[in-house]
């Protein structure tokens, strides 16, 4: 009988561990932080391929900023999966940003990985595909803000 109240009292905390917002509206400021905040992640892989192209970037440091840069933009993504959508918009709304947060995912972990290979070179033909991504965020914060 011990185990079945463990069961239920497990259950309950774990419920109460998941973040919820009680209405669209705060859903929605919630979003744009998000975007906000993955478009910081986002610009610090741009910042990488920026001084790749101007040849400044040593390779231990590309290697640990892009990782850096990675596991922010994971962490933004993860949390913000974890939020509870209120209503259908809402879940729509998520589903438009966890594209563009794959999308900055992807790329990021792409540059960690070239970067890790020592062709550090080659993390200036991320600029257009990072400005890009970084655009979009924008975009859909001031949209949502």
């Amino acid at each position: 009988m011990r185990w079945v109240a463990a069961v239920a009292l497990g259950c309950l905390v774990g419920a109460a561990c998941v973040p919820t917002t009680r209405d669209a509206p705060t859903y929605e400021a919630k979003a744009a932080t998000t975007a906000e905040k993955a478009g910081s992640a986002v610009a610090s892989g741009e910042l990488l391929a920026d001084l790749a192209a101007a040849h400044r970037l040593l390779g231990p440091f590309a290697s640990a900023s892009t990782a850096g840069a990675e596991a922010e933009a994971d962490a933004i993504r993860s949390t913000f999966d974890a939020i509870q959508p209120p209503d259908h918009r809402s879940e729509q709304l998520r589903e438009e940003l966890d594209k563009l947060l794959e999308s900055a995912s992807s790329a990021l972990s792409e540059m960690r990985i070239t970067a890790r290979r020592g062709q550090v070179a080659d993390l200036a033909g991320f600029r257009k595909q990072l400005r890009s991504i970084g655009d979009n965020l924008d975009q859909f914060q001031q949209d949502h803000s």
